[in-house]
């Protein structure tokens, strides 16, 4: 579902004979939901991990040992000491778990890969940077060099259980570098783990160069367009709050993706009872994400999130030279700069506030192409991925 690093995979491709990719949470794997295009690459494959091995006597005695292991470990390192021993049986499961996804995982890598050299890239610093831990411990996994992405949830926020981030220090123990997403995201880690600095680098994500020519201003009804998930923290509700202040004649709301029933349904209604002009398109592929910038005329784009890393949905506003109204979190600020070449909100904004700047957008022309031409400048200078991802894998390979 992770459809984003379908931006990654030509470079993948390029960089490594072969290439594994591996869900390690698709419980019920259905291939009528794999977002990631790799059929294009013969070199690339997704490894499903969703029926995973039995335990005999012994096996499990074993696994009840390396659980034990990891257990007393977080329990010494971590700084949160009393929260874990709060949620010690929910951390003991969880390990349990990791355990039979990292036999599966090894059994597959020591069998058809004994004589290659394994790089191990994590997209996330979560749960899978333990699973390989496991794997290292117990089945003698021995990659040439173990790293990791650090975007939002999986760096600033409370991880799953609730209430606090586990296994911080042995995910940093394991890896050899840790590349965070944003600026705030490696001044974070610098500042908490002073030790480790060595590990830390920036590593911005990237989108292709789909641009074609310079977008016009556009005219009425005048597009408002949103990219992501239709999930609690996008905050798509506040979208119809907005547009209620705004002329319904004036003003329609594409959205580009899709998300689960409870989170689409009421949105569904909120829409339908406000009256205001609005089209679902469902989810998209980058390609046709790209070519809806490209055929149509744009106002701007707007994220409501109220938890980020450096979204993805920006950096294709950006390319496109699409101005972006935001909220200020995470790593937004690093790709839009106030009044530049978009407009950054308070993560607890008023909607009147959002839709005067809409407003605002709509009736002045030069100031909509003096933001445009400065967004398409950001893109190229930060985010185009041909130069992001050569030189992010460079730096794993060297």
């Amino acid at each position: 579902m992770e459809s984003y690093i379908n931006n990654e995979l030509q470079f993948l491709s390029n960089s490594f004979d072969f290439v594994y990719i591996i869900p390690y949470h698709e419980f019920s794997y259905d291939e009528t939901k794999n977002r990631l295009r790799e059929s294009e690459y013969t070199n690339i494959k997704v490894l499903k991990t969703n029926v995973l091995p039995s335990y005999s006597i012994f096996q499990r005695v074993k696994r009840l040992f390396d659980t034990f292991q990891i257990l007393i470990s977080e329990i010494v390192l971590t700084n949160q000491r009393s929260q874990t021993l709060k949620k010690i049986k929910t951390l003991f499961y969880r390990i349990k778990h990791y355990h039979a996804i990292a036999r599966k995982i090894s059994d597959f890598v020591n069998k058809d890969n004994k004589t290659r050299q394994i790089y191990s890239y994590h997209y996330w610093n979560h749960d899978g940077v333990i699973i390989e831990k496991i794997m290292k411990m117990r089945f003698r996994f021995r990659p040439v060099k173990s790293i990791a992405r650090a975007h939002s949830i999986d760096l600033f926020h409370n991880d799953w259980p609730k209430g606090f981030v586990a296994f911080e220090k042995i995910k940093l123990n394991s890896l050899d570098a840790i590349f965070p997403i944003s600026q705030l995201g490696l001044n974070y880690l610098r500042k908490k783990f002073p030790k480790d600095i060595s590990k830390f680098h920036l590593a911005y994500l990237g989108v292709p160069d789909e641009w074609i020519q310079f977008p016009k201003f556009p005219s009425k009804p005048f597009k408002v367009l949103t990219v992501s998930n239709i999930a609690e923290i996008k905050r798509l509700h506040l979208m119809v709050e907005i547009l209620t202040h705004l002329p319904k004649e004036d003003f329609q709301w594409i959205h580009i993706g899709d998300g689960i029933e409870k989170y689409t349904e009421p949105l569904r209604r909120q829409i339908e009872s406000s009256g205001i002009n609005c089209l679902f398109l469902g989810h998209q592929y980058s390609k046709e994400i790209h070519g809806y910038y490209n055929q149509h005329d744009i106002l701007c784009c707007i994220n409501l999130s109220y938890m980020e890393g450096v979204p993805v949905s920006i950096m294709e506003s950006l390319m496109h030279g699409i101005p972006c109204i935001a909220t200020n979190v995470g790593g937004t600020s690093e790709m839009i700069e106030n009044d530049s070449n978009g407009y950054l909100v308070d993560c607890n904004f008023h909607p009147v506030d959002v839709a005067k700047k809409i407003l605002a957008l709509s009736t002045n022309e030069t100031k909509w192409n003096s933001l445009s031409k400065k967004a398409r400048e950001k893109y190229l200078s930060h985010f185009n991925s041909k130069k992001n991802y050569e030189d992010f894998y460079q730096a794993l390979i060297d």
